[in-house]
């Protein structure tokens, strides 16, 4: 664990060869090789200021906030700022205009909006994409 180096958000920096560099990447990089594109360094024992090369490796920036959110690090982000998500807030609203009037079948939206069957019944029975609301139930 570093607790000696100057941190951003927590993660530990330090000068080499003239230059502020993260310690994670360049410890990632000086043990492993080189770091993929559009990779960052993940913890495998969620502790920030660790730098045990065993204790890092490389993932997605989607990987990575699950990861986060597995562990209870974080709480899983809605809609449109999930990494995961598919469909905007207004084809949801789109979609659930579709369900309350029937003018298509979940079939039919499923293949509308490139989701599964499943994803349009969830969002039907409101377990998915619950916080979106058609413009009369505001009111």
């Amino acid at each position: 664990m570093c607790t000696s180096h100057a941190r951003s958000k927590g993660y530990p920096l330090s000068w080499v060869g003239g230059k502020k560099v993260r310690l994670l990447r360049f410890i990632y990089e000086q043990m492993h090789g080189e770091i993929p594109e559009g990779h960052v360094i993940r913890h495998k024992c969620d502790v920030r200021p660790c730098i045990n090369p065993e204790h890092l490796e490389t993932g997605t920036p989607k990987q990575n906030m699950n990861d986060a959110i597995e562990r209870g690090r974080m709480r899983p982000l809605l809609g449109e700022k999930n990494l995961n998500s598919k469909l905007t807030t207004d084809q949801v609203r789109e979609i659930k205009f579709s369900i309350k009037n029937k003018s298509d079948s979940n079939y039919g939206l499923a293949r509308k909006y490139g989701v599964s069957e499943m994803a349009i019944r969830k969002i039907k029975k409101g377990t998915m994409w619950a916080h979106v609301k058609l413009e009369e139930e505001i009111i």
